[in-house]
């Protein structure tokens, strides 16, 4: 069995605004464990465990469906607290693209899976120390006006251990 989930990796230059972000992140009154810059992803759907088998037949499917669109730009939005502000688990990039969630839409419907609409976690909160100075905190940081474009769809295999997941690529499948 193998632990798999359908994303997309981000350029270089998302990832140092990620990073950018997770240092204005760190100063709030919260406790988190953030994303290591090397996992940072949108995911489409997660999988769970998958037979290893299955792998081929989820790769055919990922390129029939993937391989019919074209390649399109995603807006990054702002962070948002999830699933609010008021209980808070996890710090995130809203993302803003039609064509985004009609992927996410057909993926999921053609692969079994857990989909959710499309984020980018920067961190998972264990505890909002205080509540008032994080929320007016949170949103005076700018996160807006960058945009990313989508090329390609991933097969990402995780494997869980004793420090931060590892993640590889299984297959990948190209827009047009």
């Amino acid at each position: 069995m193998v632990r798999c989930f359908i994303g997309i990796s981000l350029p270089e230059n998302v990832v140092r605004h990620v990073n950018t972000l997770k240092r204005a992140i760190e100063q709030l009154p919260i406790e988190a464990k953030f994303v290591e810059p090397e996992n940072l992803h949108i995911t489409l759907s997660f999988l769970g465990e998958i037979p290893e088998m299955k792998i081929p037949e989820i790769s055919k499917v990922m390129d029939d469906v993937v391989g019919t669109r074209e390649k399109f730009e995603v807006a990054i939005e702002k962070i948002v607290a999830i699933p609010s502000d008021d209980y808070v688990k996890v710090i995130a990039l809203s993302l803003d693209s039609h064509d985004l969630e009609k992927l996410r839409l057909d993926l999921a419907s053609a692969i079994d899976g857990d989909s959710k609409p499309p984020h980018l976690t920067i961190c998972r909160v264990r505890k909002v120390i205080d509540k008032a100075v994080f929320k007016d905190g949170l949103e005076k940081i700018e996160s807006s006006g960058m945009s990313m474009p989508v090329d390609e769809v991933c097969l990402f295999k995780s494997i869980l251990g004793s420090g931060a997941p590892s993640y590889s690529k299984l297959h990948i499948s190209y827009l047009r």
